[in-house]
């Protein structure tokens, strides 16, 4: 069995007490099944501090299952680049995977030198900057965007193995690395990039074959809200996960109150909010908007809960819900929200500007209205309501076929083989061998490889302005004269 590093986020689920986001459950998803297939995993995992409050000390180690030793680091730590090469160096790694965002993946690629990297660039960086800059245009997005260039960078550079979360991101990434030069004649045959879409841990809470809706009765010490906040005969709509800049809030809060102008039953359970240090923003002005409103008392907020408590309230809800601006992150991008429901048997109402939603949408396992159109989702939303039987069998059919689909070692397979026998691209090989042999680090496959290296070009250019400067003095314009004459 392989011995692994992994450089990605958490907090994790199996972290007891703590609310997993995105990047912490795209880390489990490929943590989990390299543990369970065997391998030795260190993980060397950025804080997200807000999950951590009060946590000072800038590296916990611990050991929470076999095969795996956990590093759960600050950003300061995470991000210096002597301590991260110390740890991975005293490992002799087989293997380095980044995942999970552009950062892990950027610190990974540092560390390129010491084994195979495979990097799993999960959504688009670059389109997450781009819809944050059109929500806040009185803020300037250059330097955000110029500092996520050059971590990409780094990474389309170095590794020699990746993965997407969607076929559009793939053809998206496949795209950069051919401006990088990394697509040659040595890589003509090679699969550099796979798709390993969002996927789903299939455990005995998740799997109830024989769900007929989510609002089923929990065991009375299970029970969150319904009896206490809702009533049983209420239908709860349920929105988990982050407030984040591709979420249209806006359309959500008109939908709704709609909705409940009809339907006075309609509660909505919001599990999650804003992300701190990121964008808070949305989800304040939501709150704020629902503290005006007339349905004020038909919205409950709970915030982030712990991961494992989550089931419990997913199973008092009638409906999941997820709803996306127009965006190129949500074009390219997937909606694991929409997973984590279909997998407790939660039916699902959605827009479809992701691979993911239009994917389950053709398939018959989620309901959806029309991006922007808040008058759309009223209308679906009172339908859902007028229609349980359909609602029971379109949740049946879509857990079933997430379970399936989406189950985690299913959609790592890609990764799974790699790490059997990791080894570098064909065309890392040839320029390893290349600079070997002529003894210049600085040496390149192509002229596009070359103009990529942006600490390289940039010193380059430093060089010449120096020179430049140089020739323009008097003593140097003299110099040359006498030289000219002499010859």
């Amino acid at each position: 069995m392989a011995r692994l590093l992994l450089i990605g986020c958490c907090p994790l689920p199996c972290e007891s007490g703590q609310a997993a986001t995105g990047p912490g459950i795209r880390t489990w998803q490929f943590l989990k099944p390299l543990l369970d297939a065997g391998h030795r995993v260190t993980a060397l995992c950025l804080r997200g501090q807000a999950a951590y409050d009060g946590l000072e000390t800038p590296v916990v180690r611990s050991e929470p299952l076999p095969g795996l030793v956990l590093y759960n680091m600050a950003v300061e730590q995470f991000t210096n680049q002597r301590t991260m090469r110390e740890l991975a160096r005293d490992l002799h790694p087989d293997a380095i995977l980044g995942v999970a965002s552009i950062l892990p993946n950027a610190m990974a690629a540092q560390l390129s030198d010491i084994a195979p990297l495979w990097a799993d660039v999960f959504g688009d960086a670059i389109s997450e900057i781009q819809i944050k800059a059109s929500r806040y245009p009185e803020q300037s997005s250059a330097d955000e965007l110029f500092h996520v260039w050059k971590l990409l960078n780094q990474v389309l550079k170095n590794a020699d193995k990746f993965s997407t979360v969607s076929n559009p991101q793939q053809h998206a990434l496949l795209g950069q690395l051919a401006l990088m030069g990394r697509l040659n004649r040595h890589t003509a045959d090679y699969e550099l990039v796979h798709t390993i879409p969002c996927g789903v841990e299939v455990t005995e809470e998740g799997v109830k074959p024989d769900a007929s809706t989510a609002s089923a009765p929990a065991p009375e010490h299970e029970q969150r809200i319904r009896g206490s906040e809702v009533s049983e005969s209420d239908f709860v709509i349920c929105w988990s996960g982050s407030y984040n800049t591709w979420m249209d809030a806006d359309t959500l809060f008109a939908g709704l109150t709609e909705a409940m102008q009809h339907a006075p039953q309609i509660k909505f359970l919001s599990l999650g909010g804003g992300t701190k240090g990121y964008d808070e923003a949305i989800y304040e002005h939501f709150v704020e908007k629902v503290s005006q409103s007339p349905f004020k008392t038909n919205f409950i907020f709970k915030g982030w809960v712990p991961f494992a408590e989550v089931p419990a309230y997913y199973r008092e809800c009638d409906l999941g819900i997820n709803i996306d601006c127009f965006s190129y992150e949500a074009m390219l991008g997937s909606r694991n929200r929409v997973l984590q429901f279909m997998k407790y048997g939660v039916p699902v109402l959605t827009t479809r500007l992701s691979e993911i939603t239009e994917l389950l949408w053709r398939e018959g396992c989620v309901l959806s209205f029309e991006v922007g159109n808040a008058h759309s989702l009223a209308e679906e939303l009172l339908s859902a309501i007028k229609g349980p039987a359909r609602l029971r069998a379109m949740a049946r059919k879509g857990q079933a076929f997430v379970l399936e689909q989406f189950e985690f070692a299913k959609t790592l397979k890609p990764c799974l083989d790699w790490v059997e026998h990791p080894a570098r691209s064909p065309d890392n090989i040839a320029l390893q061998t290349l600079r070997s042999e002529k003894r210049n680090s600085h040496l390149y496959l192509n002229d596009p490889q070359r103009l990529s290296d942006f600490e390289h070009v940039q010193q380059a250019l430093g060089d010449h302005a120096q020179l430049q400067r140089l020739r323009s003095r008097l003593l140097y314009r003299i110099a040359q004269k006498l030289k000219r004459l002499f010859s």
